[in-house]
């Protein structure tokens, strides 16, 4: 009888152990797949991170240049140029996702002159160009206000943030 009950304790207590471990080794199966999980996510937040920190680089490059674009204009502006106006080109397309965007400009004014407008963007490109940008020579076409002569222009500016070296 005694070595009955001496069995039956030895099964009980190995049974006990051999749950305890199975319960253990769940536990531990399960934190390890939580584990690759957080590494998994831990990765991506990374990736996301530098993205972002990279597309706020670029953003800010791309208000520098602007910032650069617009100083230009207001210090190479000859007499007898008054600009009209800078707008964005009708057919803007969206850079692919990663891409740098491409910042594009259309200058139109009036000129005294027929060439100061030529003066001016060149001028403008020569300030620019460092900077990443690229100005197209100035369009013109001879108009009369009234019964006085002048010269309508447009000034095609472009500029690639992925090239673009503004400085700050």
């Amino acid at each position: 009888g005694l070595a009955l009950l001496l069995c039956a304790g030895n099964w009980w207590w190995t049974e006990h152990q051999l749950n305890s471990a199975q319960d253990a080794a769940k536990k531990l199966a399960e934190s390890g797949r939580l584990r690759g999980e957080l590494q998994s996510v831990s990765q991506e937040l990374k990736k996301a991170r530098t993205d972002h920190e990279a597309a706020l680089e670029q953003h800010s490059q791309t208000l520098r240049g602007f910032g650069a674009m617009l100083e230009a204009l207001a210090l190479e502006k000859p007499g007898g140029v008054l600009v009209r106006a800078l707008s964005a080109p009708a057919n803007v397309t969206q850079p692919a996702p990663g891409k740098p965007p491409v910042m594009e400009t259309t200058l139109t004014g009036w000129c005294a002159e027929e060439n100061l407008a030529a003066q001016f963007s060149q001028k403008v490109g020569a300030r620019l160009q460092p900077l990443g940008w690229t100005v197209q020579p100035a369009r013109t076409q001879a108009q009369l206000a009234g019964s006085t002569p002048v010269w309508s222009f447009e000034i095609h500016l472009r500029m690639d943030a992925s090239t673009s070296a503004a400085k700050p």
